[in-house]
């Protein structure tokens, strides 16, 4: 549970993703959260707390396929970096 007005770090680990998405990664397995369903639980981090930093993991560049794992990761920070910057700043 994310205590309302704290500050959070994401740690995202995109094995958590599904493949078709994030091929670029070890553990590859099927069935894994959508490109959408991790943006609307960073938002929704957001609506409770302070994104403070975003961590993705277990990326590896070598078994990516055609960009799409990277392509991916890179709008979901570029996307994160939109939402801190709209984020009111109480300190």
């Amino acid at each position: 549970k994310i205590q309302s007005n704290s500050n959070v770090i994401i740690c995202l680990d995109i094995d958590s993703m599904d493949p078709s998405i994030t091929p670029n990664t070890i553990g590859r397995v099927p069935g894994g959260l959508t490109y959408f369903q991790v943006l609307n639980l960073i938002k929704l981090a957001a609506t409770k707390a302070r994104i403070r930093a975003i961590d993705f993991t277990e990326i590896m560049p070598e078994v990516d396929i055609d960009g799409i794992g990277g392509l991916t990761v890179s709008r979901l920070i570029a996307t994160t970096m939109g939402i801190i910057a709209r984020q009111k700043n109480n300190d």
